[in-house]
């Protein structure tokens, strides 16, 4: 694994005196030292625009740019943040003001918490300020790294369906007994101190995507990006509720949700897909227990009448005709596929009733319209179907299905 960040404003920023310091340590000393001091000290800069000039700016920190002893006395500077010991199998390359922490080690997710916070701590005492916004992490490997156990994780609650004779009973009937058992789990885990969050995500037939959760009197949804499945959107109001309650400071948290696979997931914290989401979910919860706070996420059916249910998806289908995206998310890997795996064979369907139409001859061979979807006989997966997809499909596809913006 690979953290990526950047320093803000660092050759602006960079503090002489820990420069000098630096020096000092290297056994810099006398004149030499004296006249770096001097290099440093009384800098000033004003500009000129149009024939006027700008006031004189005093800059006490920096080092001065176009100066040929400027990138010696700033790779000075940063030396103290790799002779840093950020633990076993991690190692921090340097690029100007670009930084790569690299981890080696499968406990990586483990290190990078205490390497960072060993970083960050380096910067401070420098003087240097990391850029948040730009830092971004990178996993490698064929296997998905070994995640921390989290208090959490085995906190969601299992769920038993009411026990039903072997008669059959009208759907009213099933439904009634899910109705009344989700009922009793609700009231059972509502304790007085308890924040209790019921939470839900919806997909309109235009495609739009909406993800909400409702706690007591509050309503609060946002409008996904298109494209996105409702896997994301159900991850995306879990993710929605735990921000809440983690700004709240509640100690006591209960998270209904009906859809299982979110629940799964978390459970098993897989990390090929939707990285982001299961991420931020992780870090607030983790930030929620670390506080002493008590997380339970309990999953209950669906559509069967319970009313914190139902108010979260009725707040989520109506955030689908939000006017803007409140909520900017990517689809997963897994939903891209399965996009353009259906788009390829749609259009491949089209080409060949062309092709018929115009009287091809090759149109006419057994299967040709179902070539691209099967090899022999096994079923080919997406990337071979891609490969074998026509150029010009390809092109029509990547045309009429950009990627999200």
């Amino acid at each position: 694994m690979a953290v990526f960040l950047d320093l803000e404003q660092t050759f602006e920023l960079a503090s002489p005196t820990v420069i000098l310091a630096a020096l000092v340590a290297r056994v810099v000393g006398g004149r030499l030292l004296s006249w770096v001091r001097d290099f440093f000290r009384d800098r000033t800069a004003e500009v000129r625009f149009q024939g006027h000039l700008s006031p004189i700016h005093l800059h006490p920190n920096g080092t001065p740019q176009g100066s040929v002893l400027s990138p010696l006395l700033f790779n000075v500077l940063m030396e103290g943040l790799i002779t840093v010991d950020y633990g076993p199998g991690i190692t921090l390359l340097c690029y100007a003001d670009n930084l790569a922490l690299v981890l080696t080690r499968r406990d990586c997710f483990t290190q990078a918490d205490l390497a960072l916070s060993r970083l960050y701590a380096k910067c401070t005492e420098l003087g240097l300020k990391i850029n948040f916004a730009k830092t971004k992490c990178l996993s490698f490997g064929l296997r998905p790294p070994d995640f921390p156990n989290a208090a959490w994780r085995s906190s969601a609650l299992p769920y038993h369906h009411p026990p039903v004779s072997g008669e059959a009973k009208p759907r009213s009937s099933i439904l009634a007994l899910l109705r009344q058992e989700g009922l009793s789990r609700v009231a059972t885990l509502a304790l007085p101190d308890s924040a209790i969050y019921f939470t839900d995500g919806s997909v309109s037939s235009d495609g739009a995507v909406g993800a909400a959760f409702v706690s007591g009197q509050l309503v609060e949804s946002w409008r996904l990006s298109h494209g996105v499945s409702a896997f994301q959107a159900e991850l995306a109001a879990i993710l929605g509720a735990l921000r809440h309650a983690h700004h709240h400071h509640h100690h006591r948290v209960i998270i209904h949700t009906d859809s299982l696979s979110s629940l799964q997931r978390l459970r098993s914290f897989s990390l090929w897909d939707n990285i982001f989401l299961l991420m931020a979910i992780h870090t607030f919860a983790s930030l929620l227990v670390r506080r002493g706070a008590t997380i339970i996420f309990h999953w209950l059916p669906g559509h069967v009448g319970i009313g914190g249910n139902e108010l979260a998806d009725d707040a989520a289908r109506s955030a689908c005709s939000f006017p803007d995206v409140t909520f900017p998310l990517c689809p997963g890997p897994s939903h891209l596929i399965c996009i353009l795996t259906a788009t390829i064979g749609r259009l491949s369907l089209e080409d060949h009733r062309l092709w018929v139409t115009e009287g091809s001859r090759s149109a006419t061979w057994p299967h040709f319209d179902t070539a691209l979807a099967r090899s022999g006989d096994e079923f080919m997966d997406a990337a071979g179907i891609v490969a074998r997809a026509p150029f010009n499909i390809l092109l029509r596809t990547v045309r009429d299905y950009p990627p999200p913006r």
